[in-house]
């Protein structure tokens, strides 16, 4: 049976489609989940901050396609993202989130993430979150300095 031929005008000129590209091709398997679902209840924790900003799936879409990048440990993790301005690089701490008990696990892999910054060639790296962030080893041992934001939010209807 002999295929039709149909073109079509599409956003990069006119394409045909009497060719099965995909013919003798076999299927293509499901991207694995890129954050273990075990990490799931921590953050959609860390998110309920985030005001809705985003979902694990948007994340783990942002991760595949290299925007974002996860850092996972035993009890907590990381989700980073480099942002460029005009003057700088920084290394975003995105998300940070930890079973109870376990923030320390974040503070052993600092190191990697300060090395990571470096590579990709950033000037610093960053974190924006809830007030507690201020009293943990960040500040206390890290070399971290509070710089007293404010984030305030409107919800608009």
């Amino acid at each position: 049976m002999a295929a039709s031929t149909t073109t079509h005008a599409g956003p990069s000129g006119m394409f045909r489609t009497d060719v099965d590209v995909t013919a003798g091709l076999a299927p293509v398997p499901p991207k694995p989940p890129v954050i273990d679902p075990r990490y799931h209840p921590m953050l959609e924790r860390a998110l309920a901050w985030a005001h809705g900003t985003h979902k694990i799936q948007d994340i783990e879409a942002a991760c595949r396609s290299g925007r974002m990048q996860f850092w996972p440990m035993p009890h907590a993790c990381l989700v980073t993202e480099v942002q460029e301005a005009p003057q700088a690089k920084v290394l975003h701490i995105f998300l940070g989130a930890a079973q109870p008990g376990y923030l320390h696990e974040i503070q052993t892999i600092a190191p990697l993430v300060y090395q990571c910054a470096q590579q990709l060639g950033c000037k610093a790296v960053t974190l924006l979150g809830r007030k507690g962030w201020a009293r943990t080893f960040a500040t206390a041992t890290d070399g971290w300095v509070d710089r007293q934001c404010v984030f305030l939010a409107k919800e608009i209807p």
